[in-house]
């Protein structure tokens, strides 16, 4: 420990410690313009300085270490005259045009000046550009006006934050400073074309109006906009954002460096998709069809008709007649309300939701092993892993927040990386080792790691005695996989796979990461089983920065699968041949529960093309985008009797139905989100839903009671969670208060359970995991007869990107 004195107060400090950090845990403000907390010391600006004694010298407290017995004053005449004079080199060459600068009332340089008491100019500069307007895009083409990022150099201050952000948290260097001199400036190297992601980090970090984000200017100043903390309707990943609205307009998306999974981080899809909200090409009332063609109706008509519809065809046909797909990007309340329509009201057992299509085989194989379809881990928990294995996913694409964890962990030096993919990814680039097998072939992959762990004894022996059964039988099945065996199938190097089976079974803990890309081949269940097996044989279960971790593509894949939007489960994962179970729901309900598990999606529409299925109630999905043959999708559509379609937008599966009705968007209503790491999060309503529109839990309460179920008469989302604690176990302890701030991790099974960030510390629900001896099985003659390999990639249908102007000027849609 290091003792100071800073301003008088005496301190105790880490040896690695800043003057600036020690002085900040104080309370002692000191100025700063080039520090930000998520990046390195720089030491630029000169902003932060401070007189230190002995020596009566002045250092740059951001960059300068603590010493003992060192006497610090933060507010000496010496200490403020030099942040004065360094501060108005800054302003001699900064454009005098706050009144028009889109940073107005953000930015840093002039709450420096305010703090400082600057008001005028000592000395005289002239701009890196005559024309103060003369303002340059940020873009893959430096002159394409489309960019969504604007610069302008003469406000640039040279605090090398944007470069910074750029290569020590993305770690993609795309920009950085260019010429020397007066004429430095920030650009892409050499005045090449920019590969960049386009996510905004380098906006945000922008202590000055030098870079802004195109789709917000002049919407808004700082002062007018109302913050309301959220949470992304992207991907998995669960990123905390902050829409900010003026007077009910969504003006733009802002995050905080101290809160959520993300850590004020965010994707080109989290930052600037969200204009999808105000598109002109929203839903705006309920539609009907009539003689082939849509018509506007009342809310009252479509409803009506919907219930009367329902009941004819149910009456006619029975109950097993009518099908449902709940939807992955809808809340968990509104999804929970749908299979609840669907069991209790309507008494169908048919329903899914892309979720099962996407990751039913993972699902499967986690259930099997562990006990439960989801997560065993943390994503805040990775930098702890010695060895982060990632397959299929394409990470950087898929869960780009999660691949800053990833990098982050690597650039540090804590973790070593191993990235499996059957193509390239810019991943691979952090990579202590990259495999890529041919695609198919993962499971001989896999098992070839495995038969290496065993043969030199890089098992957990204890662990695999004492928490896993099957064992003996695994054992047995990877003699027929060594490394040169292994080779012979995947296209791997057999002294590749070795390496890969030291770098995981030499390190504790050691996670695992996989995709929907894996889950979705043929052979996904067992390739799943075999990932699995790896971490049980290491004994990486149950340990914070292990376990084995799948990553959901969309914001609430988990979720709807927790709410029992799938054919075979009740919500809380209890199957729904279990009669216990059942009985609970139905005294609740008040209904008599269908007995048995009914189709997936793709049983679903093959009922509807033999006519067994006849009406279809679809909710914010899009299957003629998303499943696999829509042409068939389309056909089989064309079929039914009678088609409901609740979306935001007239998509090619709502073009095909019977009766539209426009749901709202996440900035439009309440609920909750569960994300990939099983962590249920708020969403908060920003902006009254568009004029004609209804949220989708209303819609589906009005529909239940036009069918004549007693639909208890909920107010508010918070209401419908209450019932699904009664319910679902792993949602026990889960109410809206304690979901303020940043969400609990399920199973939360008591109102003061903190939650799980880690599975099966304490054991399995059925008492041991179960090792699986999964086989190889190579392509079958007649897919041999084809002769190229289609592999999953990004599992979207642009329902929301589609319509973002934002996200198709930057070719992310």
């Amino acid at each position: 420990m290091v003792n100071l004195v800073i301003d008088g107060i005496r301190a105790e400090a880490q040896e690695h410690e800043t003057i600036l950090g020690v002085a900040k845990r104080l309370g002692i403000t000191v100025p700063t313009l080039c520090y930000h907390a998520k990046l390195g010391a720089f030491g630029a600006c000169r902003i932060c300085l401070v007189e230190v004694q002995p020596g009566n010298r002045l250092v740059a407290s951001c960059i300068t270490k603590v010493l003992n017995n060192m006497v610090v004053k933060s507010d000496s005449r010496m200490a403020a005259d030099a942040r004065k004079t360094n501060l108005e080199l800054l302003l001699a060459r900064h454009p005098p045009d706050c009144l028009v600068c889109e940073k107005g009332g953000e930015c840093e340089l002039q709450n420096v000046a305010f703090h400082i008491g600057s008001r005028g100019l000592s000395a005289e500069g002239k701009n890196r550009i005559v024309d103060i307007f003369g303002v340059q895009p940020l873009d893959v083409s430096i002159n394409d006006t489309r960019t969504i990022i604007e610069r302008d150099l003469n406000k640039c201050i040279l605090c090398k934050r944007c470069i910074r952000v750029c290569h020590e948290v993305q770690g993609v260097g795309a920009i950085n400073f260019a010429k020397r001199g007066y004429k430095m400036e920030m650009g892409a190297f050499f005045g090449r074309a920019l590969d960049c992601e386009f996510c905004g980090q380098c906006v945000d970090i922008c202590p000055v109006g030098a870079l802004v984000n195109k789709v917000n200017k002049y919407k808004a100043r700082a002062w007018q906009l109302t913050r309301t903390k959220s949470v992304c309707s992207y991907c998995g990943c669960g990123c905390t954002l902050f829409l900010n609205d003026n007077n009910g307009f969504l003006t733009k998306i802002s995050s905080n460096n101290a809160v959520g999974l993300n850590q004020g981080n965010l994707c080109a899809r989290g930052r600037y998709g969200f204009d999808f909200v105000t598109s002109p090409e929203r839903l705006k009332a309920p539609l009907i069809r009539e003689n082939g063609k849509f018509r506007e109706t009342s809310w009252e008509e479509a409803l009506n008709l919907t219930a009367a519809k329902l009941k004819e065809i149910k009456q006619k046909s029975g109950a097993g007649s009518i099908a449902a797909l709940g939807s992955t990007r809808c809340t968990n309340e509104e999804n929970y309300l749908l299979q609840k329509l669907m069991r209790a009201a309507i008494g169908t057992p048919h329903l899914d939701s892309s979720a099962g299509l996407e990751h039913a085989p993972a699902m499967k194989s986690l259930a099997a092993a562990f006990g439960l379809p989801a997560a065993t881990n943390s994503i805040a928990d990775l930098h702890q892993a010695e060895t982060i294995l990632v397959m299929e996913a394409n990470i950087t694409v898929n869960h780009p927040i999660i691949g800053l964890k990833i990098k982050a962990a690597v650039r540090k030096g804590t973790s070593r990386l191993i990235v499996i993919e059957t193509g390239p990814t810019k991943l691979g680039a952090f990579a202590a080792l990259t495999l890529q097998p041919q695609a198919g072939t993962e499971v001989a992959l896999l098992n070839g790691i495995a038969h290496v762990l065993l043969e030199e004894g890089l098992i957990d022996q204890n662990f695999v005695a004492a928490k896993t059964e099957g064992f003996e039988k695994l054992k047995t099945l990877l003699r027929d996989y060594s490394p040169h065996d292994a080779e012979k199938i995947s296209g791997v190097p057999a002294e590749k796979i070795k390496a890969a089976a030291q770098l995981y079974g030499q390190a504790k803990p050691a996670a695992i990461l996989f995709g929907a890309q894996l889950s979705q081949q043929a052979q996904g269940a067992d390739a799943v089983s075999a990932l699995i097996n790896m971490a049980l044989l290491c004994g990486n279960i149950g340990v914070a920065g292990g376990g084995v971790n799948p990553l959901r593509t969309q914001n609430n894949v988990q979720g709807s699968g927790d709410m029992g939007m799938l054919p075979d489960y009740l919500p809380g994962y209890q199957p729904v041949s279990n009669q216990n179970a059942r009985q609970v729901l139905e005294n609740l309900w008040e209904a008599k529960l269908p007995e048995s598990a009914g189709w997936n999606m793709e049983g679903i529409f093959s009922a509807v093309e033999k006519g067994s299925i006849r009406a279809m109630y679809i909710m914010g999905e899009n299957p003629v985008m998303a499943a696999p043959y829509p042409d068939k999708i389309r056909a089989d559509l064309g079929k039914l009797e009678f088609l409901v379609v609740q979306d935001l937008f007239l998509s090619e599966t709502a073009q095909l139905a019977d009766v539209v009705l426009p749901g709202v968007s996440f900035a439009e209503k309440d609920g909750t989100f569960t994300n990939t790491e099983r962590r249920i999060q708020r969403i908060r309503q920003s902006i009254a839903p568009l004029e004609g529109c209804m949220p989708d839990w209303q819609i589906l309460i009005e529909i239940g009671k036009r069918l004549g179920y007693n639909m208890p008469s909920y107010h508010s989302p918070s209401q419908i969670m209450d019932e699904i604690a009664k319910i679902n176990p792993y949602y026990a302890g889960i109410n809206y208060p304690r979901l303020e701030n940043e969400g609990l991790q399920w199973p939360c099974k008591a109102v003061d359970d903190p939650g799980a960030p880690v599975l099966y510390r304490e054991g399995f629900p059925a008492g041991k995991a179960r090792l699986l001896a999964v086989k190889y099985r190579a392509a079958s003659v007649e897919e041999k007869a084809y002769p190229y390999l289609v592999t999953a990639g990004k599992y979207h249908s642009g329902t929301m990107s589609r319509f973002s102007r934002a996200l198709l000027e930057i070719r992310m849609a």
